[in-house]
């Protein structure tokens, strides 16, 4: 998967982290293999490493 299709980063919104467009629903109609939960939880945890990631300014 291209994750770049997926994950935008724009130094005015959200301090520059990681934004996803997808939903745990659409999470799941494109994997009908997990369940709802697994996507939620996947989600929770990368919004948990995100509350302690560094953001580096490249300037």
């Amino acid at each position: 998967m291209k994750y770049h299709d997926r994950i935008a980063i724009q130094p005015g919104k959200r301090g520059g982290r990681p934004v996803i467009s997808m939903t745990a629903d659409e999470i799941i109609e494109d994997f009908p293999e997990l369940e709802i939960a697994d996507a939620r939880a996947c989600l929770a945890y990368a919004a948990d490493r995100e509350r302690h990631a560094v953001v580096l300014n490249a300037s």
